[in-house]
């Protein structure tokens, strides 16, 4: 399944405690309909709960992900 860029930002937000209710639904039904996409999910959040990301409020926290990522 092609992962579409608007999942990290997604992603992102739901780590960050940024996004809303119905954006935490959406993560977790794309979540369960790909296990792959669920471990990418499982390893950011794993880190940021590490916190391996900074906590600076100028920092991008999208490109962090994605760094992380690739």
């Amino acid at each position: 399944m092609p992962i579409d860029e608007n999942i990290w930002k997604l992603m992102s937000r739901v780590v960050f405690r940024e996004a809303t209710d119905e954006e935490i639904q959406q993560l977790q039904d794309m979540l369960r309909q790909d296990p792959s996409l669920q471990q990418q999910y499982d390893i950011i959040n794993q880190l940021f709960e590490n916190r391996s990301f900074s906590t600076d409020p100028s920092v991008n926290y999208e490109l962090q992900a994605l760094r992380l990522l690739s």
